[in-house]
């Protein structure tokens, strides 16, 4: 029996409601992070590194489902390299308009991809969700364990924190175009000793020896400086010889090429000064005379370790005043500078990032 006007409780129904409003609670709670695009690109002698495709498919492995969408709001650029012998991967994690959200960097000195590739999938699966139960590798993983480390025995990696920013929740989801993907700059400072033959800058052929340094401008442009030195040489008349001494000021272009062989030209401006030796006539207006030329120049650096490189090419020279060096009273010039010029030329040197 009951009392009129007390309520009756049903204690079923209160059960029931409960364990909706907690289902619907925990459906909020583990509801997935917004998905991201991803940027992977393999940077200098990271050409054994895997694919974006490789990488994106391990992401997805390990978080236990694909959190990747062309149109999501945030994105994830990342870069490999390999440089000195550290395999350095850099990790941005961008909103909607491309500002920075947070950066990760890490590390290794392994003699392979394998644990700078582990390390860098594990680090892009906790930036797309940091609470998210990492699963081991199952498929084929570029490191030589049956699967990719656990969280605790990733690589050591020196680690740039995320901003604040980070911590802000994500916009609205909105349709954007993908980004561009991050290009390879094999562009980089060097400088290069040269030695070799040169034809047509004296009488006869010579030996000559240059020094030749390139700082970059832009993606696969430098500028360039020059010197060259060039042995005296003697005309037919064996009572003369001629030297010569220049230094040249240019722009050069190296495309993008393989990670051991990079291929280019370089023009330039040369001004120097050809100077003649008298052995038995009395000369009357002694001093150099004027060298001035254009120049262009192809060739082929080759990687040999580190920062030590080979190089081989050919400078061609025209000369803008064709100088004619001359006796008083003989009819024809001792010698003449030719229309056009050669420096074949092999060399070493070093080149910086």
């Amino acid at each position: 029996m009951h009392a009129r006007g007390t309520p009756r409780f049903r204690t079923p129904g209160l059960v029931a409601a409960a364990t909706l409003a907690l289902a619907i609670a925990a459906s909020v709670r583990a509801a997935d992070p917004p998905a991201v695009q991803l940027t992977w690109a393999r940077g200098l002698d990271a050409d054994t590194c895997p694919a974006q495709d490789r990488i994106r498919s391990q992401v997805t492995e390990r978080l236990g489902r694909n959190p990747f969408a062309a149109d999501a709001p945030r994105s994830i650029d990342a870069v490999v390299d390999h440089v000195d012998g550290v395999w350095r991967a850099r990790i941005h994690v961008r909103d909607e308009q491309g500002h920075s959200l947070g950066a990760r960097e890490l590390t290794s000195e392994s003699d392979d991809c394998s644990s700078i590739q582990a390390a860098a999938v594990l680090a892009i699966a906790l930036a797309i969700d940091p609470n998210a139960r990492i699963q081991p590798l199952h498929s084929g993983a570029a490191s030589a364990s049956a699967s990719a480390p656990p969280v605790e025995s990733a690589p050591p990696a020196r680690i740039v924190e995320p901003s604040p920013a980070s911590s802000r929740p994500a916009a609205q989801p909105a349709p954007q175009p993908a980004p561009k993907p991050i290009e390879r700059d094999t562009t980089a400072a060097s400088v290069t000793l040269r030695g070799g033959g040169a034809l047509g800058l004296l009488p006869g052929a010579t030996i000559a020896a240059g020094l030749s340094g390139s700082i970059p401008i832009a993606r696969g442009w430098l500028v360039a400086g020059h010197a060259l030195w060039a042995a005296e040489s003697k005309p037919a008349d064996q009572r003369f010889a001629f030297g010569l001494t220049a230094f040249g000021l240019g722009a050069c272009y190296e495309p993008e090429s393989s990670r051991w062989l990079q291929t280019g030209a370089c023009a330039g401006a040369w001004l120097g000064s050809i100077h003649a030796v008298v052995y038995e006539i009395r000369p009357t207006d002694p001093g150099g005379r004027v060298f001035s030329a254009l120049s262009l120049s192809p060739f082929a650096r080759g990687r040999l370790y580190g920062p030590l490189h080979a190089q081989v090419g050919v400078e061609m020279f025209v000369p803008t005043e064709r100088r004619a060096f001359t006796v008083t009273g003989w009819q024809d010039p001792v010698w003449r500078q030719p229309s056009a010029a050669l420096f074949g030329y092999g060399g070493v040197g070093m080149h910086f990032r």
